[in-house]
């Protein structure tokens, strides 16, 4: 299954200027929840590869980037989109994007999701595996979705660990192993509606 994911920047997909001998965090927790092998594509949101993929019409700016990424992922042989964006605290922003993957104009399959308030919070939802990835105690972490900063948190829980990871890497190993279910639980507003629809992707 050809999937195309779409995110921020390199703590969610990593970029070709950094490889990684693991595959990055959002393809990893996509692979997971449709529990069989893909051959992903990773893109930035804001590429400009999608401007002539733009469809006329009213909707916010996410609205629209993001339904030029799902035309973009039909036109160029995948067969889904996954996308993630940080809420950053804009409720518009928010609202914007399930209005992208609401749109039945086009009928390509999608699961775009809104990570609250930041992808950053994910990695955060789970003491085990931060303890695994980090090798020193990491005790349980307050709510990830009220985190003001979970990007800060997760680096000073980073500075805590003697191994040179770099806080990609660590995204990346924790997405391995966290507990899919506590991160359901932990984060509902973002992961557990993302998770829903990558499950929901048709996999034939």
């Amino acid at each position: 299954m050809k999937v195309l994911v779409v995110s921020e920047g390199k703590h969610e997909i990593s970029t070709p200027s950094y490889p990684l001998d693991i595959t990055a965090a959002l393809p990893t927790l996509t692979t997971r929840l449709l529990k069989r092998e893909l051959e992903i594509t990773s893109k930035k949101v804001s590429s400009n590869e999608v401007k002539s993929h733009r469809i006329p019409g009213k909707g916010g700016g996410y609205t629209k980037r993001a339904l030029a990424w799902i035309r973009y992922a039909d036109r160029n042989g995948f067969e889904a989109l996954v996308l993630v964006v940080d809420q950053d605290g804009d409720t518009e922003r928010e609202a914007q994007l399930h209005h992208a993957h609401a749109d039945d104009r086009l009928k390509f399959p999608r699961a775009i999701g809104v990570a609250v308030k930041q992808f950053d919070a994910w990695m955060l939802t789970d003491e085990k595996a931060l303890t695994k990835v980090l090798g020193v105690q990491v005790n349980r972490q307050s709510d990830p979705e009220n985190n003001a900063n979970p990007k800060q948190t997760c680096r000073g829980l980073l500075d805590q660990c003697n191994d040179e990871l770099s806080q990609t890497e660590m995204y990346a190993r924790v997405a391995q192993e966290v507990d899919l279910d506590l991160l359901k639980g932990r984060c509902p507003r973002g992961f557990a509606a993302f998770a829903q629809r990558v499950e929901a992707l048709p996999c034939d």
